[in-house]
């Protein structure tokens, strides 16, 4: 699997379901997990609008980001 790292800011984020979307400077936009922020432990929170650094990944569904870190 080949990843590269980008920056990007949350788009849309759903904290109850624990998912949502990244704004990516090209591109569309890349599905996340919060599973996969740094530091999670089940309290973290993510809004529309935080900056993002992040991998992404190509999948058969459209891009992911993995490794994200708040900033």
């Amino acid at each position: 699997m080949n990843s590269t790292r980008e920056k990007g800011k949350v788009h849309f984020c759903d904290n109850f379901k624990g998912y949502g979307f990244i704004r990516r400077a090209e591109g569309k936009d890349a599905f996340f997990v919060y599973s996969e922020v740094e530091g999670y432990d089940g309290l973290t929170e993510l809004y529309a609008g935080d900056s993002v650094e992040f991998e992404i990944v190509k999948t058969d569904k459209g891009p992911r980001a993995l490794a994200i870190k708040l900033g």
